[in-house]
């Protein structure tokens, strides 16, 4: 019985006695080095800065309420595109009054096509030309950052909206500014004639970009008054256009095209 309780006591002293500091043993190569680079990558969450809700300045182009880090920002939909139908009695969107402060146009010289996806009653996919932006879609911009949009399209016998956006480079595809435009809608004429394949209308849209502004200033894009092709001049300067389509005055029965960056 002795024998039985000295083991006993033995097995409790080894269980139960205290590690004092120091007798842990050593970790394992590349623990320490882990757990750090865990902790590294543990996400860290910071304060977000405020926006400043401030009157706009005198000289910014436009009706600016929001300005972020010192810099107005016009809103989007300060001006919406004039859409007019070609031979209306309302006549052609006018120009520019002047070709002061005339920083560069660019001229695209290739056609835009908005395609609209069909399935024909044998099944095959069939893929028609719906809307299309023709030849010479024209994008002049002046030195105080305002753009003005200018082309010609044609859409079916339905109501479309066209969401495009200007990719503004250098010739290295280094990014000066994006130009969203707001949504432009095109509701079909009904005095058209019912045989007629669609119609075509004169879209004119004047805004104002900081990105452009900014590009300006820094030397980025010329402060000459004459206009240039910016896709062949010595400037290097590039816009691009990307941009969707929806046909369909509802969007739960719309159908959508994407049209890609070109």
């Amino acid at each position: 019985m002795k024998s039985i309780s000295l083991r006993a006591l033995c097995l409790f002293l080894v269980l139960y006695t205290p590690v004092k500091a120091g007798d842990c043993p050593a970790a394992e190569p590349g623990n320490d080095a882990k757990a750090e680079a865990e902790t590294k990558a543990a996400p860290r969450i910071h304060a977000a800065a405020p926006i400043v809700i401030a009157p706009p300045r005198l000289h910014a182009p436009g009706a600016a309420v929001i300005e972020v880090r010192g810099e107005c920002v016009p809103p989007a939909f300060d001006a919406l595109p004039d859409v007019r139908s070609v031979g209306s009695n309302q006549g052609a969107g006018a120009s520019s009054d002047s070709a002061t402060g005339l920083a560069g146009i660019s001229v695209f010289e290739q056609a835009c096509h908005f395609p609209l996806m069909a399935t024909a009653r044998d099944g095959r996919q069939l893929v028609q030309d719906a809307a299309v932006i023709y030849e010479g879609m024209q994008v002049s911009v002046h030195q105080d950052g305002t753009f003005e949009l200018d082309f010609m399209a044609e859409i079916p016998r339905t109501a479309v909206t066209l969401r495009l956006q200007l990719y503004v480079s250098t010739a290295e595809s280094s990014p000066i500014a994006t130009i969203t435009i707001p949504p432009i809608v095109i509701e079909p004429d009904n005095k058209i004639s019912r045989h007629d394949v669609g119609q075509a209308v004169h879209v004119v849209h004047r805004g104002y970009s900081n990105g452009l502004r900014r590009a300006i200033e820094r030397g980025e894009i010329p402060r000459g008054a004459r206009p240039t092709n910016w896709n062949t001049s010595e400037t290097g300067i590039l816009i691009t256009r990307g941009g969707t389509a929806r046909f369909g005055s509802k969007p739960e029965k719309g159908e959508y095209a994407i049209r890609p960056s070109e």
